[in-house]
Parts: structure tokens; C-alpha cells; sequence
């Protein structure tokens, strides 16, 4: 039973949104072709949904930085927390491609197969890339910890400062140049922790502001952002009628992930009405802290049923239908019968580890 008072429970939000954001996008992705209809819709949820994967990190900086961390507790904790259920979904991901795919050439059971199922090299685990960024993310982490102790929100605004400047040259064009591959590895370094240090400083700073006004600054943060967001993909897809993946490091989408951060962090129901319980007294905190503690194994789960529904014959008479409706449909059906998939699998003493449920 977990206690919710040892919770902190817009984090648990955030990383319950964060899920969702990647769900909904994915699903977006195999709905969103076919007219110019479905291209508008998905085109302007993907610009909002984008934030999925930034939250998660945010919500992993305001938990990891700034404490005192020993190396090998930390690593200890990493590897059987995300390694270990890592493995498990890599081995469950290699045996449904060869069952599913088993008509493609490049699906049989050999070595070269397992590495690129492994590695993510494969579209049927093309997603386990987010699981071998997060580890490299890792092994910073106790370097960035140590800085952050030392120089406190003085190296944090040095830093927010440089991710600001890099991810501005990248929102222009800057690094398209060959000729500027330096500059480019050292954007992806500073961007690689870009939101580890947006998720501590907002988690963590004192705004000599009151929560009403974080709140409404939050919100025209995401607003702002969604709006670039949306024109940069309809400048670059219009015509085509496809879907260009947004690049997380876009500064539309770190205004849009700070302005959702924003909200969650500083919004309080009593801002609606001073009769209202507050959430952790609620129904819906015990579901957000349940769905929150899932989070990981429904990652690894809904790409699975992505890939069903994409290669499934019986889908494709909604590929041409209303993305507007379908959309809504499927993504809430996924996150449904993900979360009570993983739910039944942490209650399991033998599959508890693949649930990802710590």
C-alpha cells in the first residue's frame, strides 16, 4: 500500500502526464497520415504532447539532484530499478518481433537480430533509445549532483543560461551546418541535462512571486510553446502530409515543458474554490500514485501494442477515418489496458520485475 504522504504528489502527476504525452504521441503517429484532416489533428497534438518525455526527465532532476548521493547505492538502485526490467522488456520485445514479423527477412532468430533488438536498432524496439539515453544520463549524474551541492543555484543558472544559448543556435538552424560538428557535440552534451536542471530549479527555487501568477506564467509558457511548436511542424510538414518528429531540445518545447512543470508545481485546488479538499485527501491522488508508480512498465508495454495495431490488417480502415476521433479512442484504450496489465504483473511475486513497479 503506498503511503501518500511520503509522496510528493504533483511529481507523481507529472510523471502520470508524462506517459500519456508519450502514448497519445505515438498513437498520433500511426492515425495521423491519410488526409489533410488527420494530418491537421494529429500535427496539433503532437506539438502539445511533445512534453512527454521532457517531464519525465524534469521529474527525475527534482528528484536526484541535489542530494547527497553515494556512487554505488545510486548505481545499485539504477541497475535494478531500470537495468534489470530493461532486460526483461528487451528479451519480451526480440520474441514478439519474431513471432509478429516472422515474414520479414531481417526477423529471424540470429545474433546480429538480439543486438539490434537490444540496442533498439529495430522498429519493433526502436523505443528501448529513451532507456540507453537515460543510462548515459546516469552516468552523469553523480558528476551534475556534485556541482549543483557545490554551486548551488549559481551553477544551475550557469548552466539554464548555456542550454538557453544552445538551444536557440539548434531552433535556427545553427548546428545544420557540417562544418559545425563541433558545436553540435557540445549542444547535445549540454542539452543531454537540459531538463535534469529545469526539474531541480523549478523544483527546488524560491520565486519572489506568489503561486497565482507562477501558475498563470506557467500556463502562457505552454501556450506560447504549443503554438511554435505546432507552426514549425506544419511549416516543415505542409505539403507532405507526414509526421517530422519535433526534436526534444527545440526551446518551444523547453518553454512548453517549463510552463506544464510550472503549473503542476505551483497550482493548488483552493486557487478554485476554498471548499475543495486538497488533492492528496482525494480519491484521485490514490489513482495518480498508482498509475505514476506503473509509469515505467507502461512504457514498455504500449510500444508493444503500437507495433500490433500498425501492422494489423484490421487497423488499417481507421488509418482513413476520423483521426479526431480515434485517436481519442485508442490512446485512452492503451493507457487503460497498459496500466492494468502492469498493475496484475506487480501483484505477481514472479513478474513483479517486468513490471518496472518499485
Amino acid at each position: 500500500m503506498v503511503n501518500l504522504n511520503k509522496r510528493i504528489l504533483y511529481l507523481d502527476q507529472l510523471r502520470s502526464l508524462a506517459i500519456i504525452c508519450v502514448i497519445i504521441g505515438h498513437v498520433c503517429t500511426f492515425f495521423g497520415e491519410g488526409s489533410y484532416v488527420n494530418w491537421m489533428f494529429s500535427t496539433a497534438v503532437i506539438s502539445i504532447v511533445r512534453v512527454g518525455v521532457p517531464l519525465f526527465l524534469m521529474v527525475s532532476g527534482a528528484l536526484l539532484l541535489n542530494r547527497k548521493l553515494k556512487i554505488s547505492v545510486f548505481f545499485k538502485k539504477r541497475a535494478r530499478s531500470v537495468v534489470v526490467p530493461f532486460i526483461c522488456w528487451a528479451a519480451i520485445y526480440s520474441i514478439f518481433g519474431l513471432l509478429y514479423f516472422s515474414y520479414l527477412p531481417s526477423y529471424e532468430p540470429t545474433l546480429q537480430y538480439f543486438i539490434d533488438v537490444f540496442f533498439g536498432f529495430k522498429g519493433v524496439s526502436s523505443i528501448l533509445w529513451f532507456i540507453w539515453f537515460l543510462l548515459g544520463i546516469y552516468l552523469l549524474i553523480p558528476i551534475l549532483n556534485s556541482f549543483i551541492l557545490d554551486k548551488g543555484f549559481e551553477g544551475a543558472n550557469y548552466l539554464l543560461l548555456l542550454i538557453f544559448v544552445f538551444s536557440i543556435l539548434f531552433s535556427v538552424g545553427f548546428f545544420t551546418d557540417p562544418l559545425k560538428n563541433l558545436f553540435r557535440s557540445i549542444y547535445y552534451f549540454v542539452n543531454a541535462i537540459a531538463y535534469y536542471i529545469l526539474g531541480y530549479y523549478i523544483h527546488n527555487k524560491k520565486f519572489n512571486c506568489s503561486h497565482e501568477k507562477l501558475v498563470v506564467i506557467g500556463f502562457i509558457l505552454f501556450i506560447f510553446g504549443a503554438l511554435c511548436n505546432f507552426y514549425s511542424m506544419y511549416s516543415i510538414d505542409y505539403g507532405s502530409w507526414s509526421i517530422n518528429k519535433l526534436d526534444f531540445f527545440n526551446i518551444f518545447v523547453i518553454f512548453e515543458a517549463s510552463g506544464v512543470f510550472l503549473m503542476f508545481r505551483y497550482f493548488n485546488v483552493k486557487m478554485i474554490s476554498k471548499k475543495l479538499k486538497p488533492l492528496k485527501e482525494t480519491v484521485f491522488a490514490k489513482l495518480v500514485v498508482s498509475y505514476s508508480t506503473c509509469t515505467f512498465g507502461i512504457f514498455f508495454l504500449h510500444w508493444l501494442i503500437v507495433n500490433y495495431m500498425a501492422y494489423n490488417p484490421f487497423f488499417e480502415q481507421f488509418k482513413v477515418g476520423k483521426a479526431y476521433i480515434w485517436i481519442p479512442i485508442f490512446s485512452l484504450a492503451i493507457i487503460l489496458l497498459c496500466w492494468a496489465i502492469i498493475w496484475i504483473l506487480s501483484k505477481i511475486p514472479i513478474l513483479k520485475i517486468c513490471s518496472g513497479v518499485k
